[in-house]
This record gives C-alpha cells, structure tokens and sequence, in this order.
C-alpha cells in the first residue's frame, strides 16, 4: 500500500501508463505522439482503454494540483478565457489550414480522406514563420505561443510554428481558397472547429451575463438573452436571416455529437424485442430522425413516429426519402410535425424516448415535457431517456466506477471535465443543465413517472415506468 497520496497517484500513473503502451503493442500500433497529428485508431473506442486514459488523465491532474502552488493554479485559471480565446483566434484565421497548405506540393485536392491526409502530413513537416501577412503586427504568433505553451501547435523555432496532434483537429477538411469562397459552409466536415468557435463567439460573449442573470433572472429567460438583446430562443435566434452560418455551425455540431454515439445505445435501449409487432414508439424532438433510422433496422415490425418542429420535419422527409423511402411510404415510419410544449398526440405508445432533449431545458420546461408524456401514456408505456449524467466529485454510488484512492468521485476532469464545461454552456445560452441521477428521478416523481433502470454508457440510458 502506498504511504501518502502522492505514492498512491505516482503509482496509478505507473500502473496504467504500461497498461496504455501495451495495448498499442498488442495492437501493433506506435503509442500516440504528441508531435504528429492526430490519426484515428480502433483503440480510440476501445472501452478498457478508455477507463485506462482516464485513470491516466485523472493522476496525473490530481498530482500536478497537488504538487503545483495554488498560486500558480489560481493565475492560469483566472486567465483561462484566453484559451479560447486564442482558440478560436486561430480557428477564425485558419491558421491549422494555412499550416497544411505550406508545403505547396503536399496540397492535393483528393486527399480529402483523413487517415490519407495524416500519411502526408507524417512526410512533411509544415510549419509557419511570424510575423506574417495574416495580421499588421506580431498577434498570431503570440497567440500560437500561448496555445504551444499548453501543448497545442509547436515551436520548432523561434517563432517558427507547426501543427501537432492537438491542433490538427481544428483542420476544416478544405483548402484556404474553399473555406474562403463559401464560409458559411466551412465547418461542415470539422466538428471540433464548429465547436471551437461556437465556444470562441457565443460562450465568451455571453459570459459575462451569467451573473447579472443569476441575480435577477427575471430579466431574461437565459444569458443568451441578455447578451444579444433578444426574447428568442437560440434556436429561433440561428434561424433568423442573416444568422445562416450559426445555424450551419449548429447543425454541424450536433450531428458531431450524434455520431460520437454507438447505435447499439438506441438499439438497447428501447428495448424493443420484449415489444409485440404494431407497436409504437415515438422519437419526441427527433430531428431527423436518424436515431429511428436504427432502431427501424433492428425492430421493422415496430412503427415509428419522429416528431419535431417544421423545419427540423422538412430535413427529415429529405433525410428519410434519401436513406429510406419505403419506411415513410408503407407508413412504419411517420413524421409528425409537433412542439413537445403541447399535448402527446399520440397516445398510449409503447415507448417515447427522449435522445439529448432534456438537458437543453431548465426542470421547469422539462416538466412541461414529461407531463405531457405522461398525459398521452397508458399504464405499460415507458419513457426512455438518452442523456449524459452529472457525477459527484465524491464517492458516491451513482457514479459509473469507483474511483481508487485518492482520485475523485468522478475522475476530476477526465470523468467530469467537458460534461461540467457543458453544464454551464447551457445554462448559459439555453437555461439547461446536465443532471445527476437523483435528480432525473426527482424530476420524472414529479411528473408521475417512476425511475427504474438507468444503465451507463457513452451516454446513460433512463427508463421511466408511470407512477
């Protein structure tokens, strides 16, 4: 046994760190370098793996806390902004994509496919040299400076720069010339960009009205609000004219996220071999509908009811008649244009599920939500809800893994970091929250609905059985 904290997280990182460098081994893979870019791996997804990053990750950010001055802890987090600041700097001036296209024979317009790109970029090494033309003074590469500091570019030089396995994601996929000729479109094939400058505009905008909201919330309905002067959604607000490239970057971001996702989640998740044929489920908010999509595959003697706004309708009849026309046309698939603030229309399903609705909602709204479900439902429907799950930074029995000593609850930020950054992203723009355990049950008791099984994954699976 380890005789103090500080043995107990050297020893974590020693322990896992050779389980890390084996399974690339065992795997005939290099071990992850931080100077080359990013290549996509199996192991990537691999769920023993993943535990074993985040042991990793969560060591040795205990251990730099705990070794490092609180003074110095303090400082970097009270300048914490400008790393997205500078993140979205180099985002917004395509610096990643110029770096890619230094090298001018390296530049091909076929090599559009990732792991061909990441072959080339191994060959090459494509670096940038500040000051440059990009801006009248010495920005960008004080700015590449500060991200290289935190391990995102490389300094070869003085003030010679290039990309690494970090900064590469931030790569749009197209050439300057393209990006430049048509940016609304510009992050359609590059999620982390689209995210990188949703967090650069929109969060370090509204910011700095989470507080005057918080002390007088009824001044608006959210953050959002209060910083663009306006009573609409975000959504609506994406919408309006002028606000094209927002709503690109919206769509491109959430259609990111559903991909992160397994099918077999869904698939499970509903549960649908204990139903009988002719059952219904119904996809409540289901844009598209692509999670039906999967679950039509698996269970086609089921039907199907994807529901959404008019817009969101209008893609999925697009959607539905490019990848499966017949499930519309024969009617096991039917698109509903409704707004889940008004009464359930379709009653007494088997099944109404719920993928990343409710955390976009304060719990009032998603009372509204639930209380209509359970409006609609009979007394065997079941509400299933796909969302992620707060976790405690203590030791809890809710939280997915028991955490060694002396690590927290949640793994710090390699359990809980982007999920505690959303949380407060969604406050901030929407009035959401993202939601522990106890209170997803406290939410569906109020609402008449009963907690039953809540299986972890990618994300968590919640199924709800009336009271």
């Amino acid at each position: 046994m380890p005789s103090t904290a500080l043995d107990a997280l050297v020893d974590i990182l020693s322990s896992q760190v050779k389980t890390f460098q084996t399974a690339y081994t065992n795997a005939g893979q290099p071990v992850p370098s931080i100077d080359e870019p990013w290549c996509p791996s199996a192991l990537d997804a691999n769920a023993a793996l993943i535990q074993t990053r985040k042991l990793i990750v969560a060591a040795a950010y205990q251990l730099i806390s705990t070794v490092r001055s609180p003074i110095e802890i303090m400082q970097e987090g009270g300048f914490a902004a400008f790393t997205s600041v500078a993140l979205a700097y180099v985002e917004d001036n395509n610096i990643v994509d110029i770096l890619v296209e230094a090298e001018p024979q390296v530049w091909d317009s076929t090599l559009m496919i990732l792991l061909l790109l990441v072959e080339r970029m191994r060959q090459h090494w494509w670096v940038l040299v500040f000051p440059a033309d990009l801006v009248s003074d010495d920005c960008s590469g004080r700015f590449l400076r500060y991200l290289a500091t935190r391990h995102v570019f490389r300094e070869l030089s003085p003030n010679v720069f290039t990309n690494n396995r970090i900064s590469s994601l931030l790569f749009k996929m197209k050439s300057v010339k393209e990006i430049q000729a048509n940016p609304v479109d510009r992050y359609e094939k590059s999620p982390m960009a689209a995210f990188i400058s949703y967090a650069g505009a929109e969060c370090l905008k509204i910011s700095p009205y989470i507080a005057p909201y918080l002390k007088d919330p009824s001044k608006a309905a959210t953050p959002f609000n209060l910083a663009y002067d306006t009573t609409d959604t975000i959504w609506d607000f994406a919408g309006r004219p002028g606000n094209e490239a927002n709503a690109k970057r919206q769509a491109v971001l959430m259609a990111g996220a559903n991909k992160q996702f397994s099918p077999d989640i869904f698939v499970n998740g509903i549960n649908g071999k204990s139903l009988n044929p002719g059952d219904v489920v119904v996809d409540v908010g289901g844009g598209n509908g692509s999670a039906t999509a999967l679950l039509y595959s698996a269970f086609p003697k089921l039907q199907y009811v994807v529901q959404d706004l008019a817009q969101q309708i209008t893609e999925a009849e697009k959607y539905w008649d490019t990848n499966s026309p017949d499930a519309v046309t024969s009617g096991a698939v039917k698109l509903q244009v409704h707004d889940f603030f008004s009464p359930q229309p379709v009653k007494c399903a088997a099944v109404y599920f719920l993928r990343m609705i409710l955390h976009d909602w304060s719990d009032a709204k998603c009372k509204e939500i639930l209380n209509n479900l359970r409006a609609a439902a009979s007394p065997t429907s079941k509400v299933v809800v796909f969302e992620c799950m707060a976790t405690y930074t203590c030791a809890d029995a809710s939280n997915p893994v028991e955490a060694p000593y002396p690590l927290l609850g949640n793994l710090g930020v390699a359990g809980g970091g982007f999920l505690t950054g959303m949380d407060i992203g969604l406050l901030a723009t929407q009035g959401g929250k993202e939601r522990t355990k106890d209170e997803f049950e406290a939410l569906g008791k109020e609402c008449g609905w009963k907690l039953g099984a809540a299986m972890p994954g990618q994300i968590y699976t919640f199924v709800f059985s009336p009271i």
